[in-house]
Parts: C-alpha cells; structure tokens; sequence
C-alpha cells in the first residue's frame, strides 16, 4: 500500500516494525524486511515529488559556526536524497573501522569484516554492475595510473546508475502484503514507557490529520540531521531526550570536505576520472596506505587529477630533463589540478541543537553548528606533503601548492558533499554514544536508527553504499529479534 495519510480512513496501525524516513535506508530496509515476511508501516513527511515551500520550510533553521546550506542539501520526499545523489559508491576501508591512536573518538564497534557480507547485498539495491575494488590484486589499467610505492596507493569508486529510490522501488512498495507507506506523514512524537520500551510513534500531515503507530520495533532513517532533531524534540521536563543518555546525542555532525592544494604536472594519458571498464564505470583515485595512516597521524583522504590547460609558460620539453625526473626522462606531460576529498574527525562541537523557533508539525527547529577540528588541518598539510614527496621520488611529476593549508585558508570557506553523518554515533558502550553495534538506541529496547547519522568515523567514502549495507544488515538482525519475541 502507498497512499497520502490525508486520503487514509485509519487512524491507528499496529505493525512489527515502523520506518521513519524513506530514503535510500528506509526504503532498503522495509523492502528487505518484506522479503524476510515481516510486516512494515513505513512514515514518509513528503510526497511523490519535491515540496511545495510549505513541506520544504520544514527544513528551515539556524546554522553557526562554517557555513552550510541547510535546506538546499536535503530533500523532502519519496526515495529521499537519492534525488540528487551523484552514484559514487565504495565500501569504508579497514582503517575507518580501527580506533586511530591519535584521534580521539575514532573507530566502529564492528569490523570491515562483520559488514562485508552486506556491501553485497547493497550493491544488488544500488543496482550496481561489479563489485571488484581491486583491493587484492592490481588493477588492469596499465599506464592510466600511477605506480603504488613511497606510501601511496591507489583506490577506486564503482556507480550506481545512479538509483533514484523513489522512482526505481515505487511499484514494489505500492504492491508489497507487507508494507504499508503513508506519505505527508511527518513524525511528530513518540512515546516510551518507564522501562525503555517505545510503544507508539505519532504522525501528522500538514493539514492537521494524525496517525498512531504501534510497533514491535521502530526504525528511525530521517537522515543524518532530523534523526538527531527528532529524537532530541523527545525530552520531556527533567527526562532526557530518548538517546541522550551519554550527551552524544546530535553531536559530532560531519560531512566530507574538499581541498584543491595545487596543480601537478605529470605523464600524459593519466585516467583519475571516471571510465568504463569491461561495460562498468569505475574512478581511480590516489590515497594513503592504511599502514601510514596509523603511524603518521595522517588524514584519509582520496585525490583525483583533473586535467587543465597548461597553466605555466615553459616549453614542455623542459620537463624531459633529469633535474625533473631523474632517470625517467618523461616524453609528454599534462597539468591536472589535484582535488581531494578528506575525512573530519570526530567534533564534539559539531553538533544538532534545538532552537526556540517551532515548524508547522510543532517540533523545534534545528540549530545546526559545524565545525571541524583544528587538527584535522595538521593532518591533511601532512598528508599533501606525503603526496608532493612521492611525485618527487618516484620522478613522476611536480605539484606546486596555490592552496596550501596555513591559518587563512582553513579559516575560509570550505566545501562539502551534502553527506551528513554521525549525530547518532555507533558505539560498544552506552557511555560513548547513541546506537550500539546493531543499531539500537543504547537506553531503549525497541528503537533503532538507520542511516549514516550512526557512522562513528567516516573515512572518505561517500556514504551511501554504507548506509545500505548497514540496512540490510538490520532487516536481518530484526528479523531474529522478532522471531526471538
């Protein structure tokens, strides 16, 4: 079933499990759940296209500290930000799940390993070709990259078409026995009893009609800002807020930054974009090894090369002599601008807050304040200097630095990928975070939150192969809890 909660002649459901949000998450688990028999009430706040100015002002609030588009990095219907998503998909390296030595708060209460299984199945969702990596054997590409030695080594991306969720799974949810989604349907409250267990969430549209919502289990996957708010809108007098136990709660938002340090004049032919490969789309990209990233306090970062005009004036056999490349005179050279993605580290400063100013569904607006760790600047200058260091070594080109990483320039604006992650962290322990190692908010016994919100560290990766992975890996987990009950 797929209707609008105004064209509903209930005012009640009960259900084994209730979704909240459906994104890429949401609808990922409600459709792996069907497929488990499980019956699901799945919440959308938006319909089947882009709001009016009235759903969108839902997403108004305040923003400090960097800036950032508060509303414009988010949509607000069926299939979520798969809207405007761009497709990019590789898993988390093994060193985003390791607790770093020098950063604080680093480190996912599972391994790679626990969640490999699942990036298979992700891929089966994101309608994605292949999934090699080349993570243990070298990529067939010959000359189009460059050799991995002095610490760097090359990584690479898969895409997605990319799947537009609301559009690809419409059918599938609107024929589902199992599913029953109620769109215009924005979360408004949600109820727990004395011993941590939610016995109802509350749904409203914008015209004023309610839905109760009884559940064995309830899954928030509003995305990685209204998971926060929402929960946070929860605190009732002295009773903190459900999920706030441990003061995580909302705390250490991130998204992914980019950083331009210069330009690079190396071999011609270079392929650091995106091309086909056996009837697949595939992106090298040049990264750290994960060996160096723990024993130098390095950033994770990847650095794609982007082929530009020659910006010098210097005849381009200047560059055949040995003082350029040693032994390796090179023939022809090209100029790329070096861009690279680089991982935040855990802010506790960077957080989802709550402001006076109240939507039209009657919750508090967000108050959004971003902000990224000073050291994270120490780390990424090293890490450009690691890059400079291996052109040089290895003879293979010369980056010369228009952007390097000083006072000025960090204090500037940056950019960002609209990934919003880790307002509702992962931890083993209740004491350092929101969700435990299946997703499940520490201090409840049924509620559960899906999406990137719970991503401890982030790595580079863009998120949502992840989030999908982490999906699947819940339908199953509440398929056991509630075979168990």
């Amino acid at each position: 079933m797929l209707k609008p909660l105004d064209q509903a002649d209930f005012s009640t459901l009960l259900s084994e499990v209730c979704i909240v949000g459906a994104g890429p998450a949401g609808i990922t688990l409600a459709l792996e759940l069907a497929e488990k028999g499980v019956d699901v009430v799945l919440l959308e706040g938006g319909g089947m296209a882009p709001p009016e100015p009235e759903g969108l002002d839902l997403y108004r609030g305040e923003v400090s500290g960097r800036q950032y588009p508060l509303r414009a990095s988010r949509l607000r219907y069926f299939g979520g930000t798969s809207g405007h998503w761009g497709g990019w998909c590789r898993p988390l390296d093994e060193v985003d799940f390791a607790a770093k030595p020098n950063v604080e708060f680093s480190g996912w209460p599972i391994t790679r390993t626990q969640l490999l299984p699942w990036y298979g199945a992700a891929h089966r969702w994101l309608q994605i070709d292949s999934d090699e990596y080349f993570t243990d054997k070298p990529a067939p590409f010959g000359n189009a990259v460059l050799p991995e030695t002095a610490g760097v080594t090359n990584r690479y991306f898969r895409f997605s078409p990319p799947t537009r969720f609301g559009a690809e799974y419409q059918q599938a949810i609107s024929e589902s026995k199992q599913i029953k989604c109620l769109l215009g349907a924005n979360a408004a409250g949600i109820e727990r009893n004395e011993s941590g267990e939610i016995t109802a969430v509350t749904a409203r549209s914008l015209s004023g009609k309610t839905l109760e919502v009884r559940a064995s289990a309830t899954v928030l996957a509003m995305g990685g800002i209204e998971n926060a708010r929402f929960l946070l809108n929860s605190e009732q007098g002295a009773r903190p807020a459900i999920g706030n136990h441990s003061d995580w709660l909302g705390r250490s938002f991130m998204d992914h930054s980019g950083w331009s340090p210069g330009v690079l004049i190396a071999p011609t032919g270079l392929r650091y974009d995106r091309f086909s490969h056996e009837g697949s789309p595939v992106m090298p990209v040049l990264s750290i090894e994960d060996k160096l990233l723990l024993e130098r306090d390095l950033i994770n970062c990847c650095g794609r090369l982007l082929p530009m005009a020659f910006a010098d004036d210097i005849e381009s056999t200047y560059f055949q002599n040995a003082w350029f490349s040693g032994s390796k005179l090179l023939e022809k050279v090209d100029t790329y601008r070096l861009q690279l993605i680089f991982e935040p580290s855990p802010c506790r400063d960077s957080r989802v807050t709550l402001s006076d100013d109240r939507d039209a569904i009657g919750l508090r607006r967000t108050h959004l304040h971003w902000a990224l760790n000073q050291a994270d600047f120490a780390r990424l200058k090293r890490s450009i200097e690691l890059f400079s260091n291996y052109f040089g070594v290895t003879g293979l080109g010369r980056l010369k630095l228009t952007k390097p990483v000083n006072q000025q320039n960090s204090a500037g604006r940056i950019g960002n990928g609209w990934h919003h992650m880790g307002t509702t962290r992962m931890s083993a322990q209740a004491a350092s975070g929101v969700v435990d190692e299946n997703c499940r908010v520490h201090d409840t016994q049924n509620l559960y939150v899906a999406g990137s919100s719970v991503f401890p560290s982030v790595g580079f990766s863009n998120p949502t192969l992840t989030i999908v992975a982490l999906a699947c890996r819940l339908a199953q987990h509440l398929r056991g809890v509630l075979s168990a009950s």
